[in-house]
């Protein structure tokens, strides 16, 4: 069974149960606020997973509440007939939240769970992924962004079969809450000072990226990692920034045919509004 979710605004995904589960996971999804109670159910057989191909990349997740967002995020890399393998590490998310989540993606056998007692934050997070992954290739994606180019799977794929001197890709992000793509940085130094431009098309490599979504080569993260001190913020900027200072600047090619859509959404559910409070408001 599919269940459409149109919520995002960004298109419909899926979700994909067997048809037996049918009653019972829709009750437990539509109690859990994941679907409106007048939502329309389209039942198809379940994909055939045993023809997919498997990516040359893995895709790591940080998961704490926003489970029905972080759900969206999941499904819009495994709609291609080429999949990654996708870990997702629940920091100690409410109890209905990950069971939501995990219910939804049960059926789906490229995806993982490892589940925290705390919430440990973005830098050591991402750390604790690079060293769960087992692909030289992970691609960070914050849970509010969404793959949003048809094949971009295979596309992605394709350029890390065919990089070389290079520590990772950008792809293009809409912010939607902004109505802008992001802009592509680099660092500078000029008379002893640093400086960040925006650089255009014309600049297909530069040496800082933004961390809602970028494919990082694993064994660059493993000799240098994000600094923990970093719960939330900068951990990207500060790990680029290091880089250049030690006069080894990162490489990130743009993937300018590879979109991903950001998109801040309202918080409701209590469980919500703590993650919220626990990225913006911790006194660390």
């Amino acid at each position: 069974m599919r269940l459409p979710t149109s919520e995002s605004g960004l298109g419909f995904n899926h979700i994909c149960f067997g048809v037996d589960d049918l009653e019972a996971e829709v009750a437990k999804l539509t109690s859990a606020g994941a679907l409106g109670r007048n939502t329309k159910l389209a039942v198809t057989s379940m994909p055939d997973t045993k023809s997919r191909s498997v990516a040359n990349f893995d895709v790591g997740v940080l998961f704490y509440n926003r489970a029905r967002q972080t759900l969206d995020c999941i499904l819009s890399f495994l709609n291609d007939h080429i999949q990654p393998f996708i870990i997702i590490l629940d920091q100690a998310s409410a109890a209905e939240q990950r069971e939501l989540l995990t219910n939804a993606l049960i059926h789906q056998p490229n995806v993982r769970f490892i589940t925290l007692a705390k919430n440990i934050g973005v830098g050591p997070g991402r750390n604790r992924l690079s060293r769960e992954c087992s692909s030289n290739w992970i691609l960070f994606v914050d849970n509010d962004s969404v793959l949003n180019t048809p094949a971009g799977v295979g596309l992605i794929s394709s350029a890390v079969e065919r990089a070389q001197d290079v520590d990772g890709f950008s792809p293009r992000i809409l912010n939607v809450h902004e109505n802008r793509f992001m802009d592509r940085l680099r660092i500078t130094e000029r008379n002893q000072l640093l400086r960040f431009e925006v650089v255009g098309p014309d600049v297909p490599i530069t040496n800082m990226f933004s961390g809602c979504a970028v494919v990082m080569r694993r064994s660059f993260l493993l000799n240098e990692p994000y600094d923990e001190r970093y719960f939330v913020g900068f951990e990207d900027f500060e790990l680029a920034l290091r880089a250049f200072t030690r006069r080894q600047p990162m490489r990130l090619r743009s993937l300018d045919n590879v979109t991903l859509v950001h998109k801040h959404m309202p918080v409701i559910s209590d469980p919500d509004v703590a993650s919220t409070r626990m990225r913006y408001s911790s006194p660390r």
